[in-house]
């Protein structure tokens, strides 16, 4: 059922509509909702939108596709009494959810194969190109491991998309007012004509139990976001799968449920993509082989690799048939003699996010139709700033979102007992992958030593000298390891630091193995050396 909310007069008493009126009210004379008048400007933008294509659904409202392909919205009990609240309203066209395990990561090196990542992303791509010729609308939800990519996708081919947001635990318990504020400032970051977005109301602002309440309460309850797009499309296509994963559960039922028909289930079967022994007993119950042979169409037979694909099987780095020449021996050979001490190290280490020169959406895009570069390893990292004689500051984790480049000046030896994961930060802190400068040419371009104190010293600092600043001492997640900072000896080059006076006499590049060093080499100025 969908309703405008301008078409419901106070005294038919329908819910939602004039519900919500009645609780904004009754937060506004208690106080709740903040500034009067901004609640005030809240609410008219709300009902001008409701006047126009907004509107109200219990559930997901009506579904367009063919009869047979209805949605088994019973696969999450209570999913058909939650009420969304759509801005632009609701496109029209059969719903194709696009789903994929979370992708595993292990420790990635330089000699990788990039064949399955690139499999995933093709996938991907030829999914949504087939949803645009069919004429049918992308579901994603908020969260999941293809959201951002479909999205991103999406807008480059013109295809409509349906995006579900949930509050998430932590803002289950908000007030209406504040609800309605954040729907409208999410409403105008929207810049996509082809997106329309769901927001369930909060459960707590509602008069029965939520989906995500019932699941929440529910044994082994898989995620909302997982569940809602499984329950909730008309097609699930499905890239990946692990097995014990929430996505094979949440399948499983669906193809259990009576409303769900056979063929609803498409299962892309590749490498790296669906395996055969997850997908035989899915099968079974009706879903569909999706074989896919990472070539342009579903009906390709040529597997042979392409040429981008060979390139991802060297690793993406290099042309094996260039000289190597500048491996120099492992540094646990270095005279006993000679002073570390004159050179300052940077580490590299893995990211998850944009490179710092990269916006979020030049990444989506990189990962979209680079696949080879998608690795954001550590090592991936290093060859990158050898291939631009640049090392990019970063603003992450510095005080005042100051941009620096980070340095330490313990010796090499010392390395392996800093290296450490950094739970709050998700990654690893001084992984063997690094370059080793000299500590007078660096200091001749003003790399200093940072200044370790508390939050007092900060206050008293003058702006030249606060890219330098370090805490001693922080607590750790929930306060209970104290983290010494002044361990590292860091050092801080403010700003980028061009690379290109730097001589091969003046620096030298450091990996764990002779394997990775070859392939660093073909690109590195400065010689290689390794751990071992």
């Amino acid at each position: 059922m969908c309703w405008s909310l301008s078409t419901i007069s106070a005294s038919q008493r329908t819910w939602p509509a004039v519900h919500v009126l009645d609780r904004w009210h009754e937060e506004l004379a208690s106080g709740l909702g903040g500034s009067r008048h901004q609640a005030e400007e809240d609410l008219a933008w709300f009902r001008s939108q409701s006047e126009r294509e907004a509107c109200w659904t219990c559930g997901l409202g009506q579904h367009h596709g063919p009869a047979e392909t209805a949605a088994p919205v019973d696969v999450i009990p209570g999913m058909g009494e939650d009420w969304i609240w759509w801005p632009r309203g609701i496109p029209t066209g059969r719903r194709v959810a696009i789903v994929s395990s979370r992708v595993q990561t292990s420790r990635p090196t330089l000699v990788p194969t990039f064949i399955g990542r690139s499999n995933w992303f093709k996938a991907l791509r030829l999914a949504c190109e087939q949803c645009r010729i069919a004429h049918d609308v992308a579901m994603v939800s908020e969260g999941t491991t293809t959201e951002a990519y479909v999205r991103r996708y999406a807008q480059h081919i013109g295809l409509k998309t349906i995006r579900l947001s949930a509050p998430s635990s932590a803002g289950a318990s908000v007030s209406l007012i504040r609800w309605l504020r954040h729907i409208r400032q999410v409403t105008a970051r929207v810049e996509s004509v082809s997106e329309y977005c769901g927001y369930l109301l909060p459960k707590k602002l509602s008069s029965v139990a939520s989906s995500q309440e019932r699941l929440a309460a529910s044994d082994r309850a898989p995620p909302w976001a997982d569940a809602i797009v499984v329950a909730a499309s008309d097609q699930v296509r499905v890239l990946s799968l692990r097995p014990n994963g929430n996505l094979v559960r949440l399948l499983q039922e669906r193809l259990m449920c009576p409303a769900c028909p056979p063929g609803s289930v498409w299962l892309a079967l590749g490498p790296s993509l669906v395996p055969y022994e997850l997908a035989e007993p899915l099968v079974r119950r009706g879903a569909v082989g999706w074989f896919f042979f990472g070539g342009g169409s579903a009906d390709s037979t040529d597997s042979s690799p392409t040429e981008e694909d060979k390139d991802e099987q060297s690793g993406g780095f290099l042309s094996t048939k260039r000289d190597i020449t500048r491996i120099g021996f492992p540094l646990a050979e270095l005279d006993a003699h000679s002073d570390e001490s004159a050179v300052l190290i940077h580490c590299t280490r893995s990211g998850r996010g944009p490179w710092p020169d990269e916006t979020k959406e030049q990444h989506l895009d990189r990962q979209l139709m680079q696949p080879s570069s998608h690795d954001s390893s550590a090592g991936a990292t290093l060859v990158r700033i050898l291939r631009q004689r640049r090392i990019l500051a970063t603003s992450r984790t510095i005080r005042g979102g100051l941009s620096v480049v980070s340095f330490t000046a313990a010796t090499v030896s010392q390395l392996a007992q800093l290296h450490t994961f950094r739970p709050h930060r998700g990654h690893w802190d001084f992984e063997p992958y690094a370059i080793a400068i000299r500590r007078d040419w660096l200091v001749a371009r003003g790399t200093r030593p940072v200044i370790y104190a508390d939050d007092a010293r900060w206050s008293t600092l003058q702006p030249q000298w606060r890219p330098y600043f370090q805490l001693s001492t922080t607590r750790g997640k929930q306060g209970r390891q104290l983290v010494d900072w002044t361990v590292e000896q860091e050092w801080r080059h403010w700003g980028d630091l061009a690379l290109d006076e730097l001589s091969p006499a003046d620096a030298w590049v450091i990996v764990p193995t002779l394997a990775e060093a070859r392939v660093v080499a073909a690109v590195s100025p400065w010689p290689v050396r390794t751990l071992t």
